[in-house]
């Protein structure tokens, strides 16, 4: 007997679909981007809302409107994707892995708070499986510091911070 590892639950509907984000000469910016990006700034209630390849990219364009580069530092947690890290990289700068809970898998504030430098910039957390880190005491520290916060929310687009 085989065990499958995942099995898609895609449709006759949604294979329709995704061609027709495909018939567009220009795949990633055609009609059915346009229309995500209206949605989903309407969905989250922003004045508007870009839609890029990945979080990667999304990650290295935040980072790059803040000037981080090189010479600068930014601290994240091991516990994600390779991507978290490559956007970094990809700014120029250096990223400062810190530890992580053990129940979670979510970034320490106290370790952040551990790590950071002269060179310390921004700290970058990312939440994991639709599950939020704590931004309430990652906000502080950000604050206190003067250093940009930014979210990685791939796993978590639609999460919603705990009110206590």
């Amino acid at each position: 007997m085989k065990v499958e590892f995942f099995k898609h639950n895609i449709t006759e509907e949604d294979i329709a679909s995704a061609n027709q984000v495909m018939e567009p000469i220009f795949i990633t910016t055609g009609p059915k981007v346009v229309e995500l990006e209206k949605r989903f700034s309407e969905y989250l209630g922003m004045p508007e809302a870009a839609g890029l390849f990945s979080c990667t990219g999304a990650l290295h364009v935040a980072l790059l409107r803040y000037r981080v580069g090189v010479g600068d530092e930014v601290i994240t947690t091991p516990m994600t994707f390779v991507g978290t890290a490559t956007a970094v990289l990809q700014t120029g700068a250096t990223h400062a892995f810190v530890d992580v809970c053990p129940k979670t898998g979510m970034i320490l504030p106290a370790a952040v708070r551990a790590a950071i430098t002269e060179k310390t910039k921004a700290i970058l957390p990312v939440h994991l499986y639709g599950r939020m880190t704590d931004m309430w005491r990652l906000s502080e520290i950000a604050e206190k510091y003067h250093l940009i916060l930014i979210e990685d929310s791939a796993h978590c687009i639609e999460g919603i911070r705990d009110e206590s």
